[in-house]
């Protein structure tokens, strides 16, 4: 049984489900066939879990197919496994995998709630395994760019961290994989835990203090997206302990520009303070004289929703699990966000605690 540090080369790892986001961790491991992404050293994806076989002939040779993860995880031989299920997947499976001795590499967002996210936490650290979640936009070049002027007190005492993510998902979106996107026993939180999740994860690792209070209104336009029962809107404010307000709304009823924009603000000896960013770079600030660039590497496996940093982000989980540094982001911030989602979901336009 597999235990921490992972001391074979190359490490084995597996993926569950290939969906949308399956293939993007296999080839953020195995690299692309065209060689613009580069295989992740002392690494290699030996299994898939997929039961559609649809899905299943697009895994590449080389790469043993199972029907389903717990198969997967009672035959194969890996040390590493990667969560891309359905939202309601992600606890069983985590639970299952560290069950089996294996450490666990799982996207966002951890669970439905944070009770199923705690009780995976749990699991990990009973049976001696690695966790770590994906996060890959706090690794995105203007972010943590932000992140580091925020540290260095270039904006004084931050005051307004406001955010926005008006993206469009059409009722096909909702309908396509069996249509769990639409359910609230398999997609809690709708445009949250998918759309806004990492905008949301961002603001809260900028605040860099617990929130204490939301107050939210979710909706759910029931022409655009008929038969869902999870929200496409939700528009509120964050109350963070260091008094940081956090201004927002998220939807994917909008234009199909798919705008994500965030603003902090703060003060300096009177001055006010500004940094703007979009979805990969720096907009405005007035902090500096000139504002930095960064190189966009353009859209990973085709979808610029998912940045260019994936890779980065899986990589470093698999450093930490060999014993070299910490994982990215710990299973303790993925509860932290589901404990500000479970209150957003509660809070129906009343000021609600976050525990």
């Amino acid at each position: 049984m597999p235990k921490l540090p992972i001391t074979r080369r190359p490490v084995k790892g597996a993926v569950f489900g290939f969906g949308s986001i399956g293939p993007v961790h296999l080839y953020s491991v195995r690299g692309t066939p065209d060689g613009s992404i580069h295989p992740v050293p002392d690494v290699e994806i030996v299994g898939v879990a997929e039961p559609v076989s649809e899905r299943a002939s697009a895994i590449p040779s080389g790469v043993e197919v199972f029907p389903d993860y717990r198969t997967l995880l009672r035959q194969a031989d890996v040390d590493v496994v990667h969560i891309c299920l359905p939202h309601h997947l992600h606890a069983p499976a985590t639970i299952a995998a560290a069950e089996h001795g294996k450490s666990v590499i799982c996207e966002k967002p951890m669970a439905l709630n944070a009770s199923e996210a705690r009780m995976m936490r749990d699991a990990i650290a009973s049976n001696g395994v690695g966790f770590s979640l994906i996060s890959q936009n706090r690794l995105n070049g203007e972010k943590a760019w932000m992140k580091k002027r925020v540290a260095a007190g270039d904006l004084g005492t931050l005051t307004r961290i406001d955010w926005t993510v008006d993206w469009f998902r059409s009722a096909e979106y909702y309908d396509a994989g069996s249509g769990w996107r639409g359910r609230d026993s398999e997609a809690r939180g709708g445009v949250l835990s998918n759309q806004a999740y990492h905008t949301l994860d961002l603001v809260m690792w900028l605040a860099d203090s617990p929130v204490t209070e939301v107050v939210a209104e979710c909706s759910t336009d029931r022409v655009l997206h008929p038969g869902i029962d999870v929200p496409d809107r939700v528009e509120g404010e964050l109350h963070f302990r260091n008094g940081i307000l956090s201004r927002f709304m998220c939807t994917v009823c909008g234009d199909r520009r798919d705008v994500i924009r965030v603003e902090l603000r703060g003060s300096v000896d009177g001055k006010n303070t500004f940094v703007v960013a979009d979805g990969n770079s720096i907009v405005e600030q007035n902090i500096l004289p000139e504002s930095p660039q960064f190189a966009v590497e353009g859209a990973f496996l085709g979808k610029a929703c998912y940045g260019s940093s994936h890779q980065t982000n899986i990589a470093l989980s698999y450093e930490a699990f060999m014993g070299e540094g910490a994982v990215p982001v710990a299973a303790d911030t993925g509860i932290n966000v589901l404990r500000v989602i479970d209150a957003i979901l509660e809070s129906n336009g009343k000021p609600v605690p976050v525990p």
